[in-house]
């Protein structure tokens, strides 16, 4: 059946069509009128920022310098310490000027700065999934590849361990880029895992070979079920954490032991001290291969090599968290240090009145197990320009409450709050954290 229109219709039909893309080709240039005034704005705010966090590293000189009186200097420093922060938030906004050799030589000197804040935390939790299935997809392999010898299986199984730590490494490049803080160490260890299962791909099969596969083979499965383990128990530590206003946005979970996983995970550290044993014994156990004739290959020495750093590198910055925490812990024994760590949500520092940032005070305190001496309250109250409403303390070591009240104080098992109006006050270990909602 043929179907007829008339000309009027279709003139009418062609005049529409053509008068929307006249307005939306207007609006479209519009758009990339904005978009360059808006590239460089954000050349010019850089530029800004770059001077004025200049102009606050001299003037926190000049005030300490100053005859200014203790508590005015103070006082300046605080504020000057605020225009810090609140502009580095700002620069975080901003896109990153240097990518850092190592993404510049993969994808060239492009922009990875992603702009939009939802778009980064979205971003950083593809991160985290992506982690989570592969040490999954590596936890099942490697019992086939253990039992199953086949040679073009083990370059298989080596060739997806290049791949993952390969493509890690670029993910968090990008992610450092976009503000999440990855400390030195565990950035150079995925390099380190990246070289260690190149060379085992290319080590060529033999009598050498196979006398130390299945050792390696079971170092791998157990490292895939550590950070498999680890994945799954920091992205819920760090959650909470973010919600207290204690981590950053933007921070990720790691292989390795960090200070604020002594929250909760502790249990943890005896699975990452026998990781670290197994690499330090498969140094050992490569360099006596490489010492006896049949073993010339050079994969064999520089394998022992690799893991000897690798277990070294461990070891030593895991003792390090550690030593700073049983440090701190023993420094407070007699005499503790107490101060006041501000959490902000929504609203900036500025606007919580009454209050000031940061104070510090050393007062000879004593500690039992469910008593705080009420001397110390006393003095630290006295010390604010404001009053509570109720009193209480908590036991030391234990951990936030995930259902902080906003509007009037709660107590729960572990913990009992002071509060203030829109202030939530916890004691717990040796931090007062006051949370502004």
């Amino acid at each position: 059946m043929d179907l007829q229109i008339s000309v009027s219709d279709c003139r009418t039909a062609l005049s529409n069509f053509q008068s929307r893309v006249s307005d939306f080709e207007i609006s479209f240039k519009d758009h990339l009128s904005m978009r360059t005034s808006v590239g460089q704005f954000q050349v010019s705010a850089r530029k800004t920022l770059t001077h004025l966090l200049h102009e606050v590293s001299e003037l926190k000189k000049i005030t300490k310098l100053s005859i200014l009186d203790e508590e005015e200097c103070k006082k300046e420093l605080s504020k000057l310490n605020n225009y810090e922060m609140r502009f580095d938030e700002m620069l975080s906004h901003l896109p990153c000027e240097n990518n850092g050799i190592y993404l510049n030589i993969i994808l060239g000197n492009i922009s990875v700065s992603i702009l939009n804040r939802m778009q980064r935390i979205r971003y950083k939790e593809d991160y985290e999934k992506f982690k989570l299935r592969v040490n999954l997809i590596l936890f099942v392999f490697a019992p086939i590849v253990y039992f199953v010898h086949l040679r073009v299986l083990d370059a298989a199984y080596n060739f997806f361990l290049v791949w993952y730590y390969c493509t890690l490494t670029i993910r968090e490049s990008i992610l450092r880029c976009n503000g999440s803080r990855i400390k030195g160490w565990w950035l150079f260890h995925h390099y380190a895992s990246a070289v260690l299962s190149g060379i085992m791909l290319t080590w060529p099969d033999g009598e050498c070979y196979q006398n130390s596969r299945k050792q390696i083979l079971l170092f791998s499965f157990y490292i895939s079920f550590v950070t498999f383990l680890q994945c799954q128990y920091q992205r819920g530590c760090l959650y909470r954490l973010k919600a207290l206003g204690r981590r950053h946005s933007m921070d990720i979970t790691v292989e390795g032991f960090h200070t604020w996983m002594f929250r909760g995970l502790t249990f943890l550290l005896p699975f990452l001290i026998i990781g670290y044993v197994f690499q330090l014994y498969n140094a050992y156990l490569l360099y006596h291969l490489s010492q006896t004739y049949q073993c010339r290959e050079w994969q064999v020495s520089v394998l022992a090599l690799v893991f000897l750093l690798m277990a070294t590198g461990n070891t030593l910055t895991t003792a390090e968290v550690c030593f700073h925490k049983v440090r701190h812990r023993l420094g407070v024994r007699d005499r503790l240090h107490f101060s006041l760590n501000v959490i902000l949500y929504q609203r900036s520092l500025y606007e919580i009145s009454n209050f000031e940032r940061n104070l510090k005070y050393d007062l000879p305190v004593l500690i039992c197990k469910n008593d705080v001496v009420e001397k110390f309250f006393n003095a630290f109250l006295s010390q604010m320009k404001c009053s509570f409403d109720c009193f209480a303390y908590t036991d030391c070591e234990v951990e936030c409450p995930d259902d902080w009240s906003e509007l009037k104080p709660k107590t729960v098992t572990t913990e009992q709050m002071i509060n203030l109006g829109s202030f939530n006050v916890g004691f717990y270990s040796i931090d007062l954290t006051v949370c502004y909602k």
